[in-house]
This record gives C-alpha cells, sequence and structure tokens, in this order.
C-alpha cells in the first residue's frame, strides 16, 4: 500500500518568486533514471516551478538537448574527462554553482550521486535535498554503497524508492528512517504511449504480414543481458510455428557483442537493430510482444510504456518487475534461463487470443496505476512544493 507523504512534505517557503529546484542526474546518456528526471523536470516547469538540472559524471549528450529544447537550464560537471585536479576542485565548483542559482530543493537520483554533492547543498544554504533511488540491486552487493544508503538515507530530508520490496529493504535493511521514506511508482504518459498506428516497421524491414513482432528498447548494457534474450529467441525460432522477428531499440557498449552473438547463432536475418531511435511510441505500436531479459533492474518505464501501448510482456523476475507484471497482463521468468524466456515467448507469440487478453488487461493497469500525473502530484508533494500553490498548466510531459 503506498504510503502517505504528508508528514515529509513542509511547504519550503518562496515569497512571491517562482521555486527553484535543480534536478541532479548521474548522466544526461539515454537511461530510466535519467527518462524520469526529464520528464519530472519538464512536468514541474508546466506546473511553474523554476526547474534546472545538472549531470555529474558525463558530458551533455541526448537528454541534456531534450531538456534544453524545453527551455530548461542544463550544467554537466563532466566528472568523466576530468583531470585529477579537476576532480579535486569539483566539490568547491559544485558548492558555488548551488550558491550562485539559489536553488531551494534539491532532487538527486540516486544515492551514489548524492554523495558525491550532500556537503556542498548543505554548505550552499539548500532548504530540503530529496533523494530517489531506482534500483535496489546494487545495494546488496556492495556493503561501502549500503552504509552510504543508511548515512545519507537518514540525512536526506526525504528518500523515494519506486516499488515495495525496495521500500521494505530500505527501512529493515539499510535502517533508513521510515518516516522518511516515500513510494512513489514510476508512471507512463499515457497521451503519449497508447495503441493505434505504427511507424510501419513490417514493411519498412520487409517483415511477414502475418508475422509476429517481439520488440525490446533499452541500452545495451551487461545488466540488461541481451546475450539470454538473443539465446531465447534462438530456442523459439526453432519451435515456433509462425514466422517471428525480433527488433532491438537502442544503443551501448554491448551493441556489436550483440551483433556477433546473433550471428553465431544464425539468428541475424530474424534480428534488427534498429539503433537509438526518437520514435519509440509509433514502433512501439508496430510490437506484438514486448519482451525484457534484464538481470539487474528497478521498475523498467519502458515496460510500463509497452503496457500502456496494450503489449502483453515477458520479463524476468528482478527488481520491480514482478510488481508491475500481473499474470493477466504478462509472464514473468527466472534471469539468466533461456529457455524458460523462450517458453514464456513461444506460448505469447502463437496463442493470439491469450496475446490480445493479456495486451488489453495490460493497456488497463497502465491506464489505472501509472498515471505520469499521479506520480508528479506526489513528487510536488515530497519536495514540498504544495501543488495547490503552483499554476497548474498541464498534467501531460512527453
Amino acid at each position: 500500500m503506498e504510503q502517505v507523504v504528508e508528514s515529509l512534505s513542509p511547504d519550503v517557503q518562496f515569497g512571491s518568486r517562482k521555486p527553484r529546484v535543480l534536478e541532479v542526474l548521474y548522466s544526461y546518456r539515454m537511461g530510466g533514471s535519467e527518462i524520469l528526471a526529464s520528464r519530472l523536470a519538464r512536468a514541474l516547469a508546466a506546473r511553474g516551478v523554476d526547474v534546472s538540472t545538472c549531470s555529474l559524471h558525463t558530458e551533455k549528450g541526448v537528454i541534456s538537448d531534450e531538456l534544453e529544447n524545453a527551455g530548461i537550464a542544463c550544467f554537466s560537471f563532466d566528472l568523466e574527462h576530468r583531470s585529477r585536479l579537476g576532480k579535486l576542485l569539483f566539490p568547491l565548483q559544485l558548492f558555488w554553482y548551488l550558491k550562485k542559482n539559489r536553488f531551494d530543493v534539491m532532487h538527486v537520483h540516486h544515492v551514489f550521486v548524492l554523495r558525491h554533492c550532500y556537503r556542498a547543498a548543505r554548505l550552499a544554504g539548500i532548504r530540503r535535498i530529496v533523494v530517489t533511488e531506482h534500483s535496489d540491486h546494487e545495494f546488496r552487493g556492495h556493503a561501502g554503497l549500503r552504509r552510504d544508503g543508511n548515512y545519507f538515507g537518514n540525512r536526506a530530508d526525504a528518500v523515494t524508492v519506486i516499488h515495495d520490496g525496495m521500500q521494505r529493504y530500505f527501512e529493515h535493511t539499510l535502517g533508513v528512517s521510515g518516516q522518511r521514506l516515500a513510494l512513489i511508482h514510476n508512471s507512463v504518459d499515457t497521451a503519449v504511449f497508447h495503441p493505434g498506428s505504427g511507424a510501419g516497421l513490417r514493411e519498412s524491414l520487409s517483415l511477414d504480414p502475418n508475422g509476429i513482432i517481439c520488440g525490446w528498447v533499452g541500452r545495451f548494457h551487461e545488466a540488461k543481458d541481451v546475450g539470454t534474450l538473443l539465446r531465447a529467441f534462438a530456442i523459439l525460432l526453432q519451435a515456433s510455428e509462425k514466422p517471428v522477428a525480433l527488433v532491438m531499440v537502442g544503443d551501448g557498449e554491448d551493441r556489436a557483442m550483440a551483433g556477433r552473438l546473433a550471428a553465431e547463432l544464425g539468428i541475424n536475418e530474424q534480428v534488427h537493430f534498429l539503433g537509438a531511435r526518437q520514435d519509440i511510441p509509433d514502433m512501439m505500436r508496430d510490437f506484438d510482444v514486448y519482451v525484457s531479459s534484464s538481470h539487474k533492474e528497478g521498475v523498467p518505464l519502458v515496460m510500463l510504456e509497452a503496457m500502456a501501448t496494450g503489449l502483453p510482456c515477458v520479463g524476468t523476475n528482478v527488481g520491480g518487475v514482478k510488481s508491475i507484471l500481473s499474470q493477466d497482463s504478462g509472464i514473468v521468468v527466472p534471469p539468466r534461463a533461456p529457455d524458460l524466456l523462450a517458453q514464456a515467448l513461444q506460448r505469447v507469440t502463437e496463442d493470439d487470443h491469450l496475446r490480445q487478453q493479456m495486451g488489453q488487461a495490460a493497456l488497463r493497469e497502465a491506464r489505472k496505476k501509472y498515471r505520469f500525473d499521479g506520480m508528479v502530484d506526489r513528487f510536488m508533494d515530497v519536495l514540498g512544493l504544495r501543488r495547490t500553490r503552483m499554476a497548474d498548466n498541464s498534467h501531460s510531459i512527453a
């Protein structure tokens, strides 16, 4: 049951001016937490909040381009490319950046990012610090990160987590005070992700018009375990009575490996690597099934987007996947089990009635439980920005 957050959200007093909020990201590259932070920043701006963003690790990228096009200021500290001296000077530069811009509230994505900016923020006089954690997987394997979770979790003014299991883990294992914790589910903008006509993938890729498209969208990274997906798809092709294609959208460090593995498995003609795309909502409308093979995950935004598009989903039992996929809307299998993943895909791809039923259930659940405007309302509360004080211009931000 979702925790009431009013006790976490005393109003920060702004006088006659707009409240100033800083969204702090690890990176401006495409990723789940970065996408959420970008959408939240634009939604807050639409509600009358003066929002800026900064990235600690990387230079500017696709996320900052989208934000700047929307009129939101972006700054990169680019620690990734700094010299040793530049990294030593970072805390002082961060302090002056925060002090100069007179932010009232700092919203940090990930505890390990807060570790780099907590002290500078307090010294700069920021009155409210909120941290959102998007996954508990890394905490379970690193004692140092668990210590950081306890230390900074109990010093931030509020800690938000994205599924019930994380809430229990932060309170009972990391020892973060339950009074500081708030559960705010990830969400999807159903004005952008919805059923309808697609991008014409069958025609552009010369696919069988009666065949099934299994779709995957994400960053080619070891946490996504695309090797398991490709091996499962190879098994599926051997067993399937229908023509099936796998469309993979995205880029990343494991992209070349995935291409080599597809060739080794002899499935490169049925697997289509489309790279990074800006037309994801249209492409999803051409998919018949959405599939994820991750062995590390929080609550994947892309799976919520697939559900809102009316797609049945097959995913792995990691992070909060099982909390969003009911037995009516999808199938959950253990991670790193290509044979079981293939069986689940075969069940959904070969049974037209089941596929339709699951897709309809996924659509209903996405619209009922994961509304974007509801998520923004809850963040407004936790950030101390009472939504009754804001000009609520728009609840639907792409």
